[in-house]
């Protein structure tokens, strides 16, 4: 997602205007008003907003990314897809060595500038496994894509679920963390502004594995 795009999808959320219509130039003249209003407003009360850094025309590595955060000293740090970055050790692009000195390297930058860093991967839905014959849907730490070291670096690990039911609901999941207790949260996607909230599960509890023993207790991944 290019810069433009994320920026877009951020004012859209902030300022609750339809996302499709400000990308397609087509509001209407009470939401242009309501959208100009917006900004000011946000401007005001937060003078330090989002640095949005993209730059698909070179390779993203932690030097990179280092430079990046010693230029903007931002109060967190998101990374959106960190299999995609590059290994400075020549590590194959992909490969299990490449991922862990990538975690490290990330994991190693957060303790030493003492800065907060969300990194996102993906699940592959191939490992997970099957309960009493059909496929389980709750999501554990194994289930992380590409590396293990994902879980091993982190200190939490959240899990976003699909709502087998509603579109519009997600289930998200602390599924491993060092220093508090394992949670699930209900959330209700806005699919017109790009927002969501905390809402209750429509159908309750909606878990397939209830019955099984509970693998999100409390881990050290050291």
């Amino acid at each position: 997602m290019s810069n433009d795009e994320q920026a877009a999808r951020n004012d859209s959320m902030r300022t609750r205007v339809p996302l499709k219509r400000l990308q397609r130039g087509l509001l209407t003249d009470q939401e242009e008003r309501k959208y100009q209003k917006g900004l000011r407003k946000l401007q005001e009360e937060y003078p330090h907003p989002f640095v949005l850094s993209q730059d698909v025309s070179s390779a993203t590595t932690l030097s990179g990314v280092l430079a990046k955060v010693q230029q903007h000293r931002p109060d967190i740090l998101f990374i959106d897809g960190v299999y995609m970055m590059d290994d400075e050790q020549g590590e194959d692009q992909g490969s299990a060595k490449h991922l862990t000195n990538v975690t490290r390297g990330l994991k190693r930058m957060a303790q030493q500038l003492d800065l907060p860093i969300m990194i996102t991967t993906q699940v592959l839905t191939w490992k997970m496994g099957k309960v009493k014959g059909k496929r389980r849907t709750q999501l554990s730490s194994d289930d992380i894509g590409y590396s293990s070291s994902f879980a091993q670096d982190s200190d939490l690990v959240l899990g976003v679920e699909h709502h087998p039911m509603h579109q519009d609901f997600k289930k998200v999941r602390l599924l491993l963390s060092r220093n508090t207790e394992t949670v699930d949260i209900t959330i209700r996607w806005d699919w017109t502004f790009g927002e969501f909230t905390e809402a209750e599960d429509p159908d309750g509890d909606y878990d397939d594995d209830d019955d099984e023993e509970d693998s999100y207790g409390l881990r050290d991944t050291d």
